[in-house]
């Protein structure tokens, strides 16, 4: 045992376990680096470390943060295993083994650790009664009841619940009358079966939370020791799959809430009455995605950004959220185009960490004089494309750095004149960036290749197209890219 200490990272230091120096090891090997993590387990004395060796002289926040990631998912192995042995020898070749084993796998998804543990303590116990109570933000309810009737006051048995503590109780009907809340319980649960000889209320609870109760009921009136044992340690058994599941929960919660966050809703109808027809297609390569479109209309025109928070994963996906709804406050409120960019890289520049960038170009197109005009920056970003009716290609950009590179910086867009018919393209580099099967990647030639050689000028069709071209090219066309992709076509009418 090493005791509970931090994560370390170590470049260039002496490092030692049992008096062997483990980075003159790394030395000789040709290893630059190496990350220790601890594998966290609360069943046991022991205090495993996951060892992770690099090549290179450091290691990148982002592979810091999905090494973490993984020791999190060896230490709910680990304490698994931990139950598994456990419980080995008292339940060994039965078909309760194999029950169990499928509790300690379900950490998708509460419900599901619920049913299989029902199976497992049905088979255990024969109980006539199971009911599985579970703490949803602050408050319990019952999710699974057998058998299902509703003549029992559900509101008065959780109260009393809560007055009971944490530890394994049996209520009988030789004992319910020693305590108001045990009478509570056991007078509903006797409304369910009237031969009930006994309650075992068995409190799910982890580090000290009540994560839920399960509540066992019996005709029978004796149990076996192996089975009073099982069932007084069952609780610590299935709280940690219980709790492991419930945080995969919130964070898929999580995740949902920012990615619809991030999803821009576009009026095309709105569009076309102010003369553009738009279209996009957004394709994430992760749950949570690190590029953003924003559209903000003005009373002379629209404002269209589209952009790539560098990174990928939560923390990426944070920044997106906050860059996305920034970048729409100031841009409706500030009338100044070139202003509002540079508040936007001002204040996003205070807020994300010092290794994060945004790519981002942005572009206001408007009317004036009888004329159509869009002032455009490209902040990193690859170029905006402009499709004449010639099929002549025209790239804007204005080669600014990306933003939150320097607060300080002071961008300035430049002006282009566009006329009826122009069809505008933005894109993030997941599109040139992607590979085939020969490690080669798409690039900017045979994407402008492809735009030269359109053959219509319906936005939606030319999104569609190109994507699906995009796509063909890749390694793997039916999966997910391996950075996000954002296509975006305007036609000025």
């Amino acid at each position: 045992s090493y005791g509970n200490f931090k994560p370390i990272l170590i470049n260039n230091l002496e490092l030692f376990f049992d008096n062997i120096n483990i980075y003159d090891f790394i030395k000789k090997s040709d290893l630059k680096s190496l990350l220790i993590l601890p594998i966290k387990s609360e069943l046991t004395d022991y205090s495993p470390v996951l060892l992770v060796f690099s090549l290179k002289n450091r290691f990148d926040e982002e592979s810091i943060e999905l090494l973490y990631s993984l020791a999190n998912h060896f230490s709910i192995f680990f304490e698994n295993a931990s139950i598994y042995s456990f419980l080995e020898e008292r339940l060994k070749a039965t078909d309760i083994l194999y029950n169990f084993l499928r509790i300690v796998t379900s950490v998708l998804d509460p419900y599901n650790v619920v049913i299989n543990s029902k199976d497992f303590l049905y088979e255990l116990t024969k109980a006539e009664i199971i009911y599985f109570i579970l703490k949803r933000y602050d408050r319990f309810d019952i999710v699974y009841k057998h058998p299902d009737q509703n003549n029992i006051d559900n509101s008065l048995i959780i109260k009393s619940l809560n007055l009971l503590g944490t530890t394994v109780i049996s209520i009988n009907f030789k004992n319910f009358s020693s305590n108001k809340n045990f009478k509570k319980i056991w007078t509903e649960f006797v409304k369910l079966n009237p031969n009930l000889k006994q309650l075992f209320i068995i409190p799910l609870v982890y580090l000290r939370e009540i994560l839920g109760y399960i509540i066992l009921g019996l005709t029978k009136e004796n149990l076996n020791e192996n089975l009073l044992w099982i069932l007084t340690n069952i609780p610590y058994a299935l709280s940690t799959p219980l709790k492991n599941s419930m945080i995969m929960q919130e964070q898929v919660e999580i995740s949902n809430i920012i990615r619809q966050s991030l999803i821009t809703k576009i009026e095309r109808q709105n569009l076309l009455k102010r003369g553009i027809d738009l279209y996009y297609k957004h394709i994430t390569s992760r749950e949570i995605t690190a590029d953003w479109i924003e559209l903000i209309e003005k009373d002379e025109g629209i404002i269209v950004i589209v952009a790539d928070v560098s990174g990928k994963g939560a923390r990426s996906a944070i920044y997106t959220a906050q860059a996305k709804f920034a970048a729409k406050s100031l841009f409706q409120t500030i009338n100044d185009f070139q202003y509002a960019v540079n508040q936007l890289n001002n204040i996003l520049s205070s807020t994300v960490s010092d290794n994060t960038f945004i790519t981002m170009f942005a572009t206001y197109i408007y009317r004036k004089d009888n004329k159509i005009y869009c002032k455009y920056l490209s902040a990193g970003h690859e170029p905006m494309i402009i499709i004449k009716k010639s099929k002549e290609l025209v790239a804007l950009t204005t080669k600014d750095i990306p933003l939150c590179i320097d607060k300080d910086y002071f961008y300035q867009p430049n002006t282009y004149e566009l006329e009826k018919g122009d069809i505008i393209f933005l894109y993030t580099d997941g599109v040139i960036d992607i590979k085939n099967e020969n490690n080669q990647t798409f690039g900017r030639e045979r994407l402008i290749s492809l735009l030269e050689n359109i053959q219509t000028d319906d936005v939606k069709h030319l999104t569609e197209n190109i994507y699906i071209q995009v796509m063909k090219f890749s390694s793997s066309p039916l999966s997910n890219p391996p950075d996000d992709i954002t296509l975006l076509f305007m036609k000025v009418l």
